[in-house]
Order: C-alpha cells, then sequence, then structure tokens
C-alpha cells in the first residue's frame, strides 16, 4: 500500500515504521497449516491460530479513508480483538497493568505469638518503603472492603 503523499495539505509527515519485519498473524498465515499437520494441536488452539492469523485482514471487514483533497484512498483492516493477539490487546493489556498498580496492597501481615518483632513492624516498614519509592500504599482497616478504583492511602491506622 502506498503511503499517502505528504504534500497534500494539511497532511502529517510520515514516520518510518518501527515495528518488527514479522508479526505472529504472519507466521501463522505463513507456515500455521504446516505445523498443524504432523503435530496435535487442540482445537481451542487451532482456533486461536486462525483468529491471530485473520488479524488486519479482509476476513475481519475494514474500512475506506478518503483525503478528498488529493485524492488519495487507503483501506484500512480491522483488528481481530482476540484476548491472545499482540498487536491487539497490547495498550489494553497494559492499561490493566497500569490499573492494578495503582497502589501497593501489603497482605498476609498479623499479630503472630511467636513472632520476634511488634505486630506493626511489617506494616511499618512496608509504609515507609512505600514513602521512600514514592508509591501509593493502600492501608484499609482489618475487614474493610476496598475497591480498585477506590483506594484510599494515607491511613496509618496502626500508629
Amino acid at each position: 500500500m502506498p503511503p499517502h503523499a505528504t504534500d497534500c495539505p494539511g497532511a502529517p509527515a510520515l514516520r518510518p515504521p518501527r515495528a518488527p519485519p514479522w508479526a505472529v498473524a504472519d507466521l501463522f498465515r505463513l507456515s500455521g497449516e504446516t505445523y498443524r499437520r504432523p503435530h496435535l494441536v487442540p482445537p481451542a488452539q487451532q482456533r486461536v491460530m486462525r483468529d491471530l492469523a485473520a488479524c488486519r485482514t479482509a476476513q475481519c471487514g475494514g474500512h475506506a479513508a478518503h483525503w478528498p483533497t488529493c485524492g488519495f484512498e487507503r483501506y484500512a483492516y480491522h483488528s481481530c480483538r482476540h484476548r491472545h493477539c499482540p498487536k491487539c490487546q497490547t495498550c489494553t493489556q497494559g492499561q490493566w497493568v497500569e490499573n492494578r498498580t495503582a497502589a501497593l496492597l501489603p497482605v498476609h501481615w498479623g499479630k503472630f505469638t511467636l513472632a520476634l518483632h511488634p505486630w506493626d513492624e511489617p506494616i511499618s516498614r512496608a509504609a515507609k518503603t512505600a514513602e521512600d519509592l514514592r508509591v501509593k500504599m493502600a492501608t484499609p482497616l482489618i475487614g474493610e472492603t476496598m475497591g480498585l478504583d477506590t483506594v484510599k492511602t494515607g491511613n496509618k491506622w496502626w500508629e
């Protein structure tokens, strides 16, 4: 597909692509069937391989973009949006990880009769480390319910 002409008024200059030359979908398209013949691949994995091979092809459909000022047209194929697809889920996966790391949540600490340290030492050390690293730390009361979207920080109830 030829790149959009940069002499079109208001068109951004195209940067060279930095993607690797081969994607997982390309490998499945080129050699997926050859691999599946001699190997026993479970049906669920075969379905994933077929879905990934169809990503950003005519099988998933697409839409046409048209620039009326210069007459250039480009057809863009839709993605498969499969949860195993590295092209489709990279941003979603990054957002999921970011949401889960919004605050540190210390677990498995408490008062033990045989412990050689005060009962609040683990939580105090975790709070100091989080403060030094400038990481938020959620400290709900024991038994308090807490959602990931409503993280309360800064509550040092053990002091």
